[in-house]
């Protein structure tokens, strides 16, 4: 079959698939999305961009192609796939098509043998055994990319081709959009859309919307801006704060932030304070899966040269056990310390650590090394808010391990840490760490520095 003839059944499949007394209307970026090829594609755009009805209509065309197909359509929740996504499905799809609904059990069976599912995101996940010719997850951006992975896998129906879509509101650099809009990765397209794409909108919503929302809102709900993140937390990020590399002079104070992690990497975030008062990020190491030992020794050589003052790691790796059995009665802090890496606990002060952060970026006194912080960059333009806890801002689960080793660093550099201990440590912890300096300065008693407060090398 041509790919003409072949584009001209598709389109006339989806000509049928509107009730017979509806004029078909289809936006430019609608028909775009509904037609590509491509094995996977998403459909991004503000409000009243009709996203919806484009994957539903994607999803109805498959199903008429493909006889005896099967396909599913998730939502995070039920009570909004049902309320919205659900609705517009079956609103679209002809009557005639179906031989069975099955209500109790959001199953679909048309006249061809194909079959459609609705279900929460969740749920289909955790049924195993079912495989797809296609799905289709609208409001993808308040999914997790491990459920869109897991529905990949489940693209194994026996059809001649098999096709995952999404629909969704922008929401900063997440996943989708590293996924289909910031990448030439083969398979994967990204569609952006606009409100204004939708010339059938009531005449004043676009004005109202214009009028009456802030630009950040209209950057995200209007323009489709993908820059644009609800609830970020370093709300004062800008590119603008990256600079070219320099050598850093030998007397400005330069020190270590550090997070532990094991299936998550252990991070390193080095930190210049400047004779002009400015913070300057300069390095960032990460690396997932080895022990403190290994990464002690990675990070000492990664700063050969570079005199740092002091180093201060996340304050829960004082009282957390290593997992071999000749390191299992010291703390991973302790075992860093015993490999040659002296630190001391980071404040446990976030809100305080992260308005500060805020703070100086507003005031343009934390600058970092273009090519050098990627990795940190990221985390900060991915991270926002979560569900408040005890009535408290708290981040949403996610990635912020170079983030806690940044703010560590930064907060201790101000000079704004608490003279009280931040963290209680055990008896064989203050022993050993006392030991270890000792024996090998080759003193009798500590010498702490009196602007850091870290031990004398």
């Amino acid at each position: 079959m041509s790919r003409i003839r072949k584009k001209r059944l598709i389109e006339n499949k989806a000509a049928h698939a509107i009730k017979a007394n509806s004029e078909i209307i289809l936006l430019p970026k609608q028909k775009e999305f509904m037609f590509l090829e491509d094995r996977f594609s998403a459909l991004s755009g503000g409000f009243g961009s009709a996203k919806t009805y484009a994957g539903c209509m994607k999803g109805i065309i498959l199903s008429a192609l493909f006889p005896g197909n099967s396909g599913v359509v998730c939502r995070k929740t039920y009570p909004e796939l049902r309320d919205a996504t659900r609705k517009t499905f079956l609103e679209l799809l002809p009557q005639s098509w179906i031989l069975d609904w099955n209500e109790a059990f959001n199953t679909l069976l048309l006249k061809n043998g194909s079959q459609i599912l609705f279900r929460p995101i969740d749920d289909i996940c955790k049924q195993r055994s079912i495989n797809f010719g296609w799905f289709y997850i609208d409001q993808a951006e308040e999914v997790e990319e491990n459920d869109f992975l897991e529905l990949v896998g489940r693209l194994r129906h026996p059809v001649s081709k098999q096709f995952g879509f999404l629909t969704l509101n922008p929401d900063g650099h997440n996943w989708i959009w590293k996924l289909f809009f910031n990448t030439d990765k083969p398979k994967y397209k990204g569609i952006n859309s606009i409100t204004s794409d939708n010339p059938y909108l009531p005449d004043d919503y676009i004005q109202s919307l214009l009028t009456n929302y802030p630009k950040d809102w209209l950057d995200k709900f209007f323009y489709g801006s993908h820059e644009v993140k609800s609830g970020i937390i370093l709300s004062e990020y800008t590119d603008d704060l990256q600079i070219d590399p320099f050598i850093i002079p030998s007397q400005w104070i330069k020190a270590r932030g550090m997070d532990w992690g094991v299936a998550k990497p252990t991070t390193k975030i080095s930190v210049a304070l400047g004779d002009d008062g400015v913070f300057y990020v300069f390095d960032c190491y990460g690396q997932a899966g080895n022990t403190p030992e290994e990464h002690a020794a990675s990070i000492l050589e990664r700063d050969t040269g570079i005199a740092h003052q002091f180093t201060k790691m996340d304050s829960t790796a004082w009282n957390r056990k290593g997992d071999t059995k000749e390191t299992s009665k010291l703390s991973v802090a302790m075992q860093f310390i015993k490999a040659g890496l002296s630190m001391s606990p980071a404040t446990r002060d976030w809100s305080g650590s992260i308005m500060y952060l805020n703070s100086m970026m507003k005031q343009g006194k934390i600058k970092f090394f273009r090519g050098c912080c990627d990795a940190l960059i990221e985390e900060i333009k991915m991270y926002k808010y979560g569900r408040p806890v005890a009535g408290k801002e708290v981040p949403a689960v996610g990635e912020d391990h170079y983030i806690d080793g940044w703010r560590y660093v930064v907060y201790a550099l101000s000079g704004r840490r608490s003279d009280s201990p931040v963290v209680e440590k055990s008896k064989t912890d203050d022993k050993a760490v006392r030991s270890i300096i000792l024996k090998r300065l080759g003193r009798s008693v500590i010498q702490y520095d009196s602007v850091t407060g870290a031990p004398r090398l």
